[in-house]
């Protein structure tokens, strides 16, 4: 990730170095001549490993590498954000709605189903942990699901299923 914003930048310091150098009139937009470098003319040859820039306009192509510094990176793309699926059964002191309890945080919100299933995609946080999960509904009242204590949770590849179902206490009112 590193890397990308540093390239990004180097991109972006030789775009405005080349503005720079256009108006100290270090550098020009006319065609240089000669037929390069070692000929004594004033274009610009650069060999990269992927690609080779050649210009007669060395302003040009100083522009076009800053755009390339920039582009490639933005090309490549943030890695794909590893999906894990948390999987378990949620009961109630009572025969409640379970459908109508709601998983939080989750955008867009998800609910149980009606025998109290629970399936809900997650990710590893930026700091490589998995998010704590609630439950939530006007009726019940639950503890927060921690995915990443293993006495609660196991996890095998992709899945995360809770050990032992989790139990809402009914608070005495609600819907």
């Amino acid at each position: 990730m590193t890397i990308q914003y540093l390239s990004a930048l180097t991109g972006v310091l030789t775009i405005f170095f080349s503005l720079f150098l256009l108006y100290k009139k270090r550098i020009s937009l006319d065609a240089a001549a000669g037929s390069g470098a070692a000929a004594g003319g004033g274009a610009l040859d650069a060999d990269f490993r992927l690609f080779k820039v050649s210009s007669r306009v060395p302003a040009l192509g100083l522009f076009l590498i800053g755009f390339i510094l920039i582009a490639v990176p933005s090309l490549k793309g943030s890695p794909a954000v590893r999906q894990y699926t948390v999987s378990g059964l949620v009961e109630a002191t009572d025969r409640g709605p379970l459908y109508e309890v709601e998983v939080v945080p989750q955008y867009p919100v998800l609910h149980l189903s009606a025998r109290g299933e629970l399936a809900v995609p997650v990710a590893r946080g930026t700091d490589g942990r998995f998010p704590v999960i609630g439950l939530s509904h006007t009726r019940y009242a639950s503890e927060p699901i921690d995915l990443n204590d293993p006495t609660k949770v196991t996890i095998d590849g992709e899945y995360i299923r809770l050990k032992k179902p989790v139990v809402l206490f009914n608070l005495g009112g609600g819907k």
